[in-house]
């Protein structure tokens, strides 16, 4: 899946839980975030 996808799939459900979280791989690394300024760090 591309990073754009993931960060909207994030976005959609994030409007639903209200809750902070995000998908991450298998290194650690944060995919989408619903904080943006998180995405792409470890």
């Amino acid at each position: 899946m591309s990073i754009k996808l993931y960060q909207n799939l994030v976005n959609q459900i994030k409007d639903v839980i209200d809750s902070e979280f995000g998908i991450m791989d298998d290194t650690g690394l944060i995919l989408a975030c619903s904080n943006e300024k998180k995405s792409g760090t470890e």
